[in-house]
């Protein structure tokens, strides 16, 4: 999980376009809690996934 260290509360929700009107059918919020353990602390939020290029001009 690309997830720094901590507790984690998880909301879900349903919502879709009615013509150019956003609408909100349905919210959960923090239905499920996840506790994530993780080898290496960081600190803010990171992307792991992430890819950086250094290009000279």
């Amino acid at each position: 999980m690309m997830l720094q260290g901590g507790e984690y509360l998880i909301s879900l929700g349903c919502t879709g376009y009615e013509g150019s009107d956003f609408k909100v059918y349905h919210r959960l919020y923090d239905i499920l809690g996840i506790n994530v353990v993780s080898d290496s602390d960081t600190v803010g939020f990171y992307d792991s996934d992430s890819e950086v290029v250094v290009c000279k001009k």
